[in-house]
C-alpha cells in the first residue's frame, strides 16, 4: 500500500491535553488522518482544517473526497475534538465522499453517538473494510 505524507507527525498541546497528528495521502485517493493520544478543543482544530480543506473542496483540480479518520491512538476525545473530525467529515460526504473512522475506541464513538452520526460516520476494525467502504 503506497503512502506519502503531507503531514506530521506533530501534536498541538493545550490546556486539555495533547493531540497527535499525522495525515498521508493512502493510494493516491485518500487522505488517511491519523489522531493520537487525546482529540481535544480548539488547540489543533484551525491546523487540522485549514491542511484538510483544500484537499475536500472542489476547485477543479485534487479534490479527495475520501477520508479515514484512525482514531485507534484516541483514548478519550471532548466535544470540541470531534467536533472538528465531525466537520471535516461532513465536508468528504459534501463533496460527495464517503468517510470512516478506523479503530475508534467505545468512549470516543460514544460522542459519535450522541450526535446521532454513527449511521453516516461507520467504524471498521480494519484498514481493508475501510478502504473498501470509501471507495464505494
Amino acid at each position: 500500500m503506497s503512502r506519502q505524507n503531507i503531514f506530521g507527525p506533530k501534536s498541538f498541546s493545550s490546556t486539555s491535553g495533547t493531540t497527535g497528528v499525522q495525515v498521508d495521502i493512502v493510494e493516491g485517493d485518500v487522505l488517511f488522518v491519523t489522531l493520537s493520544t487525546r482529540i481535544v478543543d480548539s488547540g489543533f482544530r484551525r491546523a487540522l482544517v485549514s491542511l484538510l480543506m483544500p484537499y475536500l473542496e472542489d476547485d477543479g483540480e485534487g479534490q479527495i473526497n475520501k477520508v479515514i479518520f484512525d482514531l485507534g491512538g484516541a483514548d478519550y476525545a471532548d466535544s470540541s475534538g470531534m467536533g472538528t473530525v465531525l466537520l471535516l467529515a461532513r465536508a468528504a460526504k459534501d463533496a460527495g465522499g464517503r468517510p470512516a473512522l478506523l479503530n475508534t475506541h467505545s468512549r470516543v464513538f460514544r460522542l459519535v453517538k450522541i450526535a446521532k452520526l454513527d449511521n453516516i460516520l461507520l467504524n471498521f476494525a480494519d484498514l481493508d473494510q475501510a478502504l473498501e467502504f470509501v471507495r464505494q
